[in-house]
C-alpha cells in the first residue's frame, strides 16, 4: 500500500473511533447553560440577533461571535432537533484529532497518528464533545490547531521542502486571521503565541529575535481579547463576590492542586464528573503546598535536564501547563463558584500531555528494541479501553435528569445538581422529590439564597404557601436585591387573597430599581385583580414604556380598558399585543369577543379561529366561536364547535 493508503485508513479510524463512542450522546438532549446559548437564545431566531451577536457587546455573556454563528445557522438549518449540534461537535472533534495528527507528523513528533487517536477517544474530552454549549471549545480549538499549522509553514517548521515562489508572508497572515476566528470562539486560545514560540524553541533549541517579534501581534490582539472576556466574566456573568474572593497565595495552591488533578485525569480517567466537589483552600495547611511547589519541582527538574533528555518533556509540559493558565485560578471564572476544577477546561491543554506521554513512549519502544506486537497490542488495548470508557461516559449525556442523578450519585455534595435536579422535578409535577433534594442541598448548604427560591416555587406549586412564603423571605434576606424573589412572594401571598401584602413586595421592586417592568406589570395585574382599574392602567402603561415589546402587558391593558369601557384603546392594545406576538391566544380570544359585541362577526370568527391554531383545547374560545356561527347561520360547523366546548368542561 502507498502512503496516501494508508494516510485514508488512519483517517478513517479516527472517524469511526470517535464517531462510535459518541453515538449515545448523538440524540441527547439540551443540558444545563444550553437554553442560555441555543434553545432559549432569542439572538439565533433573526437576522438582527446575528447583528446582534456581532456588534453588540453584552448582548450574549461572553462575547464569542463565531460559537454563537455557528449556532445561529444551525437553528435556521434545524431549529431545536438536538441531534444536529451533537452532530457537528463531534465533526469537530473529529477534524481537530486530524489537525492534530497533521500537524505532529509536520513537527516530526514520534506517534503522531497514535496521539491523535488518542486525543479523538479520551474520555475527559466528553464533557466538551456531548455538551451542545461546548462548542466554545471544540470550534476554538479547530481554528487554533489551524492557524498553528499556518504559522509552523510560515516559521519553516513543518518540514516541507520550500519553493522559490513560496509565499511565506501569506501564511504568517492567514496564521494570525485564523487565531482571531479562534478568539472570536473561545479565548482559552490566547496562549497560541506563547505555544508557537515553545515550539520554536523545543525545535531549534534558541528563541531569535525575529522569532519573538513576529509574535507580538498575536499577544496584543490575545491580551486584549483576554481583558475583555475577564471584564465580561465578572460584569455580565456574575463571576464575582466571595466566592472569588481568594488571595494571591489562595490562587497559587488552587493553580498547583488543580494542575496534578487534570495530570491524573489525563492518566488514569475514571470517576468524571460533570461537577467535581469545590475543595477547601487553607493556606494554613503545609499539605496543600505540596501540589504547587511539586509542580514547580517537575519544571524545574525536567529545565535542568533538557539537555539530557531533550526539550520534549518540557516542551508538552509546559504546553500542558500553560494552556491551563485561565482555567487555574488565576482569572475569576464563573464555574469557580460550582468547583475549581472541571473537564472541558482541560480540552486543548491536554494535548501536551498526551503528546508528551505517547512520543516518550514510542521512542522508548524504538530505544530498546520492543516487540513491534507487543507495542501493537498495548497501543490498541489503550485506544479501545479509552473508547469504551468514552462510549460509558457519553450515556450520561442522553439527557438532563441522567446528567444531575449521575452527578449526584457521584458527588452527594454538588449543591448546583440538586438545585437543577429539583427545578427540573417540579417542572413536570413530582414535588415530593424535589422537595426532598432541596432539602438535602439545604442541609448541606443552608445560606444558598437560590435553593431558597426554588424550593419556595416548589412548594408554591404544591400548594404550601406557608412554607413557600418563608423560603422566599429567606432568599430576600440572603440576597436582597433578587427582585424575582420579591415577584413570587407577592404572587404567593395574592395566591392567599392577601392582596395588600402582596402590592408591597411589588412596589418593593420599583424601590430598588423604578425601570424594574415586571414589578410593573404584575402590580397592575393585582391592581385590575383587586378592581383598582384606574391604578393598574398607570402601572401597565408604565411596563410597556420600559419594555415596548411586552405582548403579555399590552393584553392585559387591553383588558382593564374594556372593564372601564375604553373599547377603542382596548382594541388597540390588543392589536398591538398580537403585533409584537401573533400567536398570542388570548389576545386573539379577546378580540373575537370585543368584535363580537360589536357584530363584526367576520373578524371576531378570525380571531376565534387564530386563538384555537395555537391551543385546540381552549373550551371558551370553541363555545364563543360556536355561538358566533350560529349568528352567522352556520348550524353545523357552530354545532361541532359547542359539542367541543362541552366535551372540555364548558
Amino acid at each position: 500500500m502507498t502512503r496516501t493508503h494508508y494516510i485514508l485508513i488512519g483517517i478513517f479510524l479516527i472517524a469511526l473511533l470517535t464517531f462510535s463512542a459518541y453515538l449515545p450522546a448523538v440524540n441527547g438532549g439540551f443540558i444545563w447553560d444550553d437554553d442560555l446559548h441555543v434553545s432559549a437564545n432569542a439572538h439565533l431566531r433573526t437576522g438582527e440577533g446575528l447583528g446582534k451577536i456581532w456588534f453588540e457587546i453584552g448582548s450574549m455573556p461572553q462575547y464569542y461571535p463565531m460559537t454563537f454563528t455557528s449556532f445561529w445557522i444551525e437553528y435556521h438549518l434545524w431549529g431545536l432537533k438536538t441531534t444536529g449540534y451533537h452532530v457537528d461537535n463531534i465533526i469537530l472533534h473529529i477534524l481537530n484529532s486530524l489537525l492534530l495528527w497533521l500537524i505532529l507528523s509536520r513537527l516530526a513528533v514520534p506517534g503522531a497518528w497514535i496521539v491523535a487517536a488518542v486525543f479523538a477517544v479520551h474520555p475527559v474530552h466528553v464533557e466538551s464533545t456531548a455538551w451542545i454549549s461546548e462548542r466554545k471549545n471544540m470550534l476554538s480549538t479547530f481554528f487554533y490547531l489551524c492557524a498553528f499549522l499556518s504559522y509552523i509553514r510560515y516559521a519553516g517548521l513543518d518540514g516541507i521542502r520550500r519553493k522559490k515562489k513560496d509565499n511565506r508572508r501569506a501564511f504568517y497572515v492567514l496564521s494570525l486571521v485564523l487565531f482571531v476566528c479562534a478568539l472570536l470562539s473561545k479565548t482559552v486560545t490566547v496562549s497560541l503565541p506563547a505555544s508557537i514560540l515553545l515550539v520554536i524553541w523545543w525545535k531549534r533549541g534558541r528563541l531569535a529575535r525575529n522569532d519573538i517579534l513576529a509574535t507580538v501581534p498575536h499577544f496584543v490582539i490575545g491580551i486584549a481579547f483576554g481583558l475583555l472576556t475577564a471584564y465580561m466574566e465578572k460584569h455580565f456573568v456574575g463571576a464575582m463576590g466571595e466566592r472569588w474572593d481568594l488571595s494571591v497565595i489562595d490562587r497559587f495552591l488552587v493553580a498547583g492542586r488543580a494542575l496534578w488533578f487534570y495530570a491524573l485525569k489525563l492518566a488514569i480517567p475514571l470517576k468524571l464528573i460533570f461537577n467535581y466537589p469545590r475543595w477547601v483552600i487553607d493556606s494554613g495547611s503545609p499539605v496543600q503546598y505540596i501540589f504547587p511547589i511539586s509542580a514547580l519541582a517537575v519544571i524545574a527538574v525536567l529545565w535542568f535536564y533538557r539537555d539530557r533528555i531533550g526539550r520534549g518533556a518540557l516542551t508538552g509540559v509546559l504546553f500542558f501547563s500553560g494552556t491551563l493558565v485561565p482555567a487555574l485560578g488565576f482569572f475569576d471564572v464563573y464555574p469557580f463558584q460550582y468547583s475549581f476544577v472541571a473537564d472541558h477546561f482541560q480540552y486543548l491543554a491536554s494535548i501536551g500531555m498526551i503528546t508528551l506521554v505517547t512520543a516518550a513512549c514510542v521512542s522508548a519502544v524504538v530505544k530498546y528494541g520492543v516487540s513491534s506486537r507487543m507495542w501493537y497490542a498495548a497501543v490498541c488495548l489503550v485506544i479501545v479501553g479509552f473508547w469504551g470508557l468514552t462510549w460509558r461516559q457519553a450515556h450520561v449525556y442522553e439527557n438532563i435528569e441522567v446528567l444531575w442523578r449521575r452527578t449526584i450519585e457521584a458527588n452527594p455534595s454538588s449543591w448546583m445538581a440538586r438545585n437543577n435536579l429539583g427545578i427540573l422535578l417540579t417542572n413536570r409535577g413530582d414535588f415530593d422529590e424535589a422537595v426532598d433534594q432541596f432539602n438535602a442541598l439545604l442541609a448541606k448548604k443552608p445560606d444558598h439564597a437560590n435553593a431558597h427560591f426554588n424550593f419556595g416555587d416548589t412548594l408554591a406549586k404544591q400548594g404550601n404557601y406557608t412554607e413557600a412564603i418563608k423560603h422566599y423571605r429567606e432568599a430576600i434576606r440572603l440576597r436582597s436585591d433578587d427582585l424575582s424573589a420579591y415577584i413570587n412572594l407577592g404572587n404567593t401571598l395574592k395566591s392567599m387573597g392577601r392582596y395588600e401584602d402582596a402590592l408591597d413586595e411589588y412596589r418593593k421592586t420599583i424601590e430598588i430599581d423604578p425601570e424594574f417592568e415586571e414589578g410593573y406589570y404584575n402590580l397592575g395585574l393585582t391592581q385590575m385583580e383587586h378592581g383598582d382599574n384606574e391604578a393598574a392602567v398607570a402601572s401597565l402603561l408604565k411596563a410597556v414604556e420600559l419594555r415596548p415589546n411586552y405582548a403579555e402587558a399590552y393584553n392585559n391593558l387591553g383588558a382593564v380598558y374594556f372593564k372601564l369601557g375604553r373599547i377603542f384603546e382596548a382594541t388597540d392594545s390588543f392589536e398591538h399585543a398580537i403585533g409584537l406576538n401573533p400567536n398570542h391566544v388570548n389576545a386573539h380570544y379577546n378580540l373575537g369577543y370585543l368584535y363580537s359585541r360589536q357584530g363584526k362577526l367576520d373578524i371576531a370568527v378570525r380571531h376565534y379561529r387564530a386563538a384555537l391554531r395555537n391551543k385546540p383545547d381552549f373550551a371558551s374560545a370553541h363555545y364563543n366561536l360556536g355561538l358566533v356561527l350560529q349568528m352567522q347561520g352556520k348550524n353545523s360547523e357552530a354545532k361541532l364547535h359547542l359539542d367541543e366546548a362541552a366535551r372540555l368542561g364548558r
